[in-house]
């Protein structure tokens, strides 16, 4: 039996589920910020005069701040590593 086949027979358990739980909570903060930037545009764009043209770029920086961050993350965790790319991201440091 190869490694792959092991992992397909192990049974999901604790670890499993707290990965899980874990990996929504981030998608969940990520929508999270999403939604707080466009909920914020209307009162942004009396407070600071902005046109339509100048929220639009407000607003399509945050996808494209996922896009970016993502492409990058995942080059950077090939490269030394996905736990190592996630320390750097924490608040904390490595």
């Amino acid at each position: 039996m190869n490694l792959l086949e092991r992992l397909d027979r192990i049974p999901l358990s604790r670890p499993h589920y707290l990965l899980l739980v874990m990996g929504g909570l981030g998608y969940t903060f990520d929508g999270m910020d999403a939604a707080i930037v466009a909920f914020l545009l209307p009162s942004v764009k009396v407070e600071w005069g902005l046109s339509a043209a100048q929220l639009g770029i407000i607003g399509s920086a945050t996808p494209f701040g996922f896009l970016f961050g993502a492409v990058i993350a995942g080059i950077l965790g090939d490269r030394i590593g996905r736990r190592s790319v996630m320390l750097y991201a924490s608040p904390d440091g490595p």
